[in-house]
């Protein structure tokens, strides 16, 4: 590498710092603003682009339409985007909860193995991050 593209590098580095700094608040605002119920928080925790609406609405007591339609929400204010899957697209959040300080509920709805199987997986790649 040049040392000009170092430089560069190392510009767009401080750049997107400070944006991320920026918009830190606003953010912040907007999940404590729509996520305002513990099933909202549950279901916004769990979509990670893996997770089906169905599966998410077993594990928070949503129903399945609600589900993609919060999904679209969410991603009309930016907060995540579509990832494809088969038979259309899921929903992936930018931002862990937990950076804003939201706690994240507990599952309350019984899932069958596979679907804990697929949530545990979640659990083990999300506190990873």
């Amino acid at each position: 590498m040049t040392e000009q593209h170092d430089d560069q590098t190392e510009l767009l580095r401080e750049m997107v710092k400070w944006l991320r700094f920026s918009g830190m608040k606003q953010v912040k605002d907007t999940l404590h603003s729509i996520l305002n119920t513990d099933e909202k928080k549950l279901a916004f925790h769990l979509s990670d682009g893996k997770n089906t609406s169905t599966i998410i609405s077993t594990s928070t007591g949503i129903n399945q339409p609600a589900v993609s339609e919060l999904w679209k929400t969410w991603l009309a204010l930016g907060l995540g985007e579509a990832i494809s899957a088969s038979g259309g697209s899921r929903f992936k959040k930018s931002f862990d909860l937990k950076m804003f300080g939201i706690s994240t509920p507990e599952i309350k709805q019984k899932l069958s193995k596979s679907q804990e199987s697929s949530v545990s997986t979640t659990e083990e790649i999300t506190h990873e991050q």
